[in-house]
């Protein structure tokens, strides 16, 4: 994940991949609601233009994260990057009623997930890198390290952990086999192959540079 995350930063094609992600998965708008509710057998036109007007109001800026720096669009912008780059997002459904919708995002870095923490809970469910699961491996709950200092501040450090139910965590992935608990980059492959085409680029260079200094007497 660290080396993912690092080859963005540093190399122009993993970079170009995740805004190519971002436009032709998300795209300019976003990925939109068109709403079909039914009065009978034809489409509720007034009820569904109502519902659809409170999306797009709830989707501005502000309004549908905890934060309130995201809008609706840079919200999936962020989960598709998120989940190519470090193989999985984690986003926690907030209820607060001080939102105009009571209800918000909040981001999380997969980070706090401890892929550390395995062990056997008293209930009989089994905690598999920071998720709690049933006797079917159906996720209960995610144990996520915190600031002790407060409950909403997730952090990579210390071994002070909160529970969270399940049914309040998304925890996106792209599974691959039938026991797997937490994703992996979609870039893992590649990653080796482009740090030695950086290598070799940079080498190429040098040899340029050196060459083009050369002087004969």
């Amino acid at each position: 994940r660290p080396r993912a995350r690092e080859a963005p930063q540093n190399n122009d094609y993993p970079r170009r991949y995740l805004q190519l992600l971002e436009d032709n998965v998300v795209g300019r708008a976003g990925i939109r609601l068109q709403n079909k509710a039914k009065d009978g057998d034809t489409l509720d036109v007034a009820a569904n233009r109502k519902i659809e007007d409170a999306w797009a109001q709830w989707g501005r800026k502000g309004g549908c994260d905890v934060t309130g720096k995201y809008s609706w669009v840079d919200c999936q912008n962020m989960f598709i990057a998120t989940v190519a780059r470090d193989g999985e997002a984690l986003i926690r459904k907030v209820y607060d009623k001080r939102s105009p919708f009571g209800f918000l995002l909040q981001f999380i870095e997969v980070d706090a997930l401890d892929e550390n923490h395995n062990q056997e809970t008293r209930g009989g469910n089994v905690v598999k890198m920071g998720i709690e699961l049933d006797q079917y491996e159906r996720p209960v709950a995610y144990w996520l390290r915190v600031n002790r200092a407060s409950e909403d501040t997730y952090f990579t450090a210390g071994a002070h952990r909160v529970r969270i139910p399940a049914e309040q965590i998304i925890h996106a992935f792209r599974p691959e086999r039938p026991h797997q608990t937490r994703g992996y980059s979609w870039m893992a492959s590649a990653l080796v192959h482009m740090h030695h085409l950086n290598v070799f680029e940079e080498a190429a260079i040098v040899a340029g540079r050196i060459g083009a200094s050369s002087m004969g007497f």
